[in-house]
């Protein structure tokens, strides 16, 4: 794999980019003037594998807490740089320079921001209105006179007015935002600067990182989805933001955004990062293949004999169906109810299957020239089923051309039960969605067939195939947030998950959470301890609502409007 040669950008001891691996960093979820709690989830961060740790920095009490955090981490001898991530106060990301090795900004909110009185949305302007240009070139040569390094994040909801006007809120957008804040930068002279294009649609972040790179732009990229959410969404939300650009050396330095206590992002990470090599040739063409749903398969522990594949058979004229163990009297007891256009009817026989777990593309690519392509496949084949391979590296442009023999749909068996083994699952399954090559899912994760077939809709949706269950998405930790993000966003998915097309964001803090909700169909924001304001479509419907009675609320909306 070719890794783009970004310049080189020193943060402590750490470089991100010149070549090097890609640095995974995380950050804190304590309050910064917590300066105990703080240290030992810094401390806890690093031996999990963070190379660089971010913490909150929203007023001058956590400003001021810097310092001890600092010294109180060296005394522990645990050397890893700290970031201060500030939004909304330009003195206080000046201030936060002389404590840490690096500033995170997100100029759309930092520079100029003004509130519309209507709706409570934010309006922001651009770095060349209002003298912003002027400030940003003023933070970024104290910067530079300091030897800090700046991660200037380009954020698809806090995009400038003027941009908006002219290029909508899509990848195009995002790149004309970052090479403005590029040119300031070159103006200056300051090289040790970090870009992020981020977006909680993962397919816009991979464009737009892709279309920055096309650019010529020499600086190293952070990436990640802003709020992936959390669990298979959410991971396979990262899967397909991060995977792609992995694979194609394009990620200098990576967070895993997901709505968990921040020591679990840093093992999904790692994995991502470990599952870089390529399944598919990268110069295919997409082909049309349109992802159909997920398809379901009988293990052992499910008290059904091991290998047992499933029928779905309708049941009379109520247009229900039900799936029962192929071969089985139908006297059988159904497995689960379905819906046959998320679970394939298909008879036996038509379904023609390598069994077992090769452990490379070129080890499948074998297997498929000499089990299926050297064999007389009948036209009325109604799937072909392959194992995603294992983490080899070799051949993928043999895959390519192995699978491009195929006219029938094709489904992939995903057995994963491990981190490890997930993680590489949802990167093989984003490249072959993106190359067309993915029309049904097959996942055991060793639940019974109803969990399965859930935990496959939820990756489906997460990789962005199409509308199979509700849309959640949530924030990752951080210091600023005081609601527990993750419990009312699983309150959600247990309330609505079932409710297929419907949007929903749980948002921790006013930082992102205004701007993620214009694309959300209902949501929470976090207002304070334990508080929350309450949207639909976009717009405030309620504000400080304890957290307690937020979901009462939700469902009370959602029925009104007839969901």
């Amino acid at each position: 794999m070719t890794r783009r040669r970004s310049r080189a950008v020193g943060v402590g001891a750490v470089t991100i980019g010149g070549g090097n691996p890609p640095v995974i960093q995380s950050m804190t979820n304590t309050a910064t003037t917590d300066v105990e709690s703080t240290v030992r989830q810094i401390i806890a961060l690093q031996h999990g594998g963070a190379r660089l740790v971010r913490l909150a920095v929203p007023d001058r009490r956590s400003l001021h807490a810097l310092p001890a955090i600092q010294k109180r981490i060296t005394e522990r001898h645990c050397n890893v740089p700290l970031i201060a991530d500030v939004h909304f106060s330009l003195a206080i990301a000046r201030e936060a320079l002389d404590h840490v090795e690096k500033l995170r900004i997100n100029p759309g909110n930092l520079l100029e921001l003004s509130r519309g009185r209507s709706s409570g949305k934010a309006v922001r302007d651009s770095a060349h209105d209002f003298g912003a240009a002027e400030a940003l070139a003023d933070l970024l040569k104290a910067a530079r006179d300091a030897g800090r390094a700046v991660r200037v994040g380009v954020n698809q909801g806090s995009l400038s007015r003027r941009i908006v006007d002219s290029l909508g809120v899509g990848p195009e957008a995002m790149v004309a935002s970052a090479l403005e804040y590029v040119r300031v930068a070159d103006t200056v002279g300051f090289g040790d600067l970090v870009i992020s294009l981020k977006s909680s649609d993962p397919w816009t972040v991979v464009k737009a990182h892709r279309d920055l790179a096309g650019k010529g732009v020499p600086y190293p990229f952070h990436v990640g989805v802003t709020e992936a959410g959390w669990g298979l969404q959410g991971r396979a939300r990262s899967a397909a933001g991060l995977g792609p650009l992995l694979r194609e050396g394009l990620v200098d330095t990576l967070r895993v955004s997901l709505a968990d206590p921040p020591e679990q992002e840093l093992p999904v990470a790692q994995a991502l990062v470990a599952a870089e090599r390529p399944l598919i040739d990268s110069s295919h063409q997409p082909g049309s293949g349109q992802v159909l749903g997920v398809q379901l398969a009988a293990m052992a522990d499910r008290q059904i004999p091991k290998g047992v594949r499933f029928r779905m058979i309708s049941e009379g004229n109520s247009g229900g169906a039900r799936l029962y163990p192929c071969g089985v009297d139908r006297d059988f007891v159904p497995v689960i109810d379905v819906d046959d256009t998320i679970v394939p009817s298909v008879e036996e026989g038509s379904i023609f299957r390598i069994v077992g777990k090769p452990a490379s593309p070129q080890e499948l690519a074998d297997w498929i020239q000499r089990r299926l392509l050297n064999t007389d496949v009948p036209a009325h084949a109604s799937m072909i089923q392959l194992p995603l391979p294992g983490p080899g590296w070799g051949g993928h442009e043999n895959l390519t051309r192995s699978l491009a023999a195929f006219s029938c749909p094709l489904c992939w068996e995903a057995h994963v039960f491990s981190e490890q083994e997930l993680m590489l699952a949802l990167a093989d399954l984003a490249q072959l969605h993106e190359a067309g090559l993915l029309q049904w899912l097959e996942l055991q994760t060793g639940g019974m067939p109803a969990e399965d077939r859930e935990h496959g809709l939820d990756v489906l949706q997460g990789l962005g195939t199409g509308d199979w269950c509700a849309e959640i998405i949530a924030c990752p930790q951080c210091g600023r947030n005081r609601i527990d993000v993750p419990g009312l966003a699983r309150a959600v998915r247990i309330e609505f998950g079932h409710l297929a097309g419907l949007k929903l964001a749980v948002m921790g803090c006013i930082v992102n959470g205004p701007g993620e909700m214009v694309d959300a169909d209902f949501g929470f924001v976090g207002q304070g301890e334990g508080l929350v304001a309450l949207y639909a479509h976009g717009e405030m419907t309620e504000m400080s609502l304890p957290v307690e009675r937020a979901l009462e609320h939700l469902k009370e909306l959602v029925t009104r409007e007839g969901y």
